[in-house]
């Protein structure tokens, strides 16, 4: 379990802050993907 052993090299701090980030960044990706999807769909009707 190689996720595993990386996780316990942080503290629980820094995997909270990480985690933190990574979820905006999940977020804001599928939002802009999102919005790209509802253009495109928007330009082919």
């Amino acid at each position: 379990m190689g996720a595993i052993s990386f996780v316990q090299g942080f503290s629980p701090v820094e995997i909270v802050i990480i985690g933190f980030i990574a979820m905006n960044l999940g977020l804001s990706g599928f939002y802009f993907l999102h919005r790209g999807v509802k253009k495109a769909t928007a330009k082919t009707e």
